[in-house]
């Protein structure tokens, strides 16, 4: 639970990054405000930085899934890397749900959003857990990934970086 509280984390600063370089790449651009809400801002760009938010916001509470795609069409990362670790992360993102909503008890939700090749693993009213070597092998994974992402991230905001090799 820590550890997807923490790459929620890590998602909302790479999207921040980008839509505050990129504003119109958030879709506000058509967006409106109620005066309320306009009332509450000193300036344009505070209303802008709301609206963003909120964006942020939605995409935070969408799926892993719908991450992804917002990664690759509205941050046009390519992504190339995600494949053969795509599946466990989804499962690894369902399992933290299951433990939230339903503690730890498999349930048809968590198995319609798993891969096939996860659902052999599991039945119905299995109680999952997390083991350490569970727990090391998806914080290796989302630690791998979250810094490819924000590696393209930085290639693709600065590709003239001479420090990105350092890294």
């Amino acid at each position: 639970i820590s550890l997807l509280s923490s790459v929620e984390w890590y998602f909302s600063q790479i999207l921040h990054l980008h839509f505050d370089k990129f504003p119109d790449n958030a879709g506000i651009n058509k967006k409106s405000l109620t005066l309320e809400n306009l009332k509450t801002f000193d300036t344009v760009k505070d209303a802008e930085r709301y609206l963003v938010d909120q964006k942020i916001d939605s995409i935070l509470r969408g799926s892993f899934k719908d991450w992804v795609d917002t990664l690759k069409n509205d941050l046009s990362l390519k992504l190339k890397f995600l494949g053969e670790y795509y599946d466990n992360l989804i499962e690894i993102y369902q399992r933290r749900n299951l433990l939230v909503h339903n503690g730890g008890k498999v349930n048809s939700i968590y198995l319609s959003k798993i891969s096939k090749s996860h659902k052999g693993e599991f039945k119905i009213d299995d109680r999952l857990t997390v083991g350490k070597e569970y727990l090391e092998n998806a914080i290796d994974q989302f630690h791998l990934i979250f810094i490819l992402i924000a590696s393209e991230l930085w290639q693709k905001l600065e590709p003239e970086s001479e420090h990105r090799g350092k890294y």
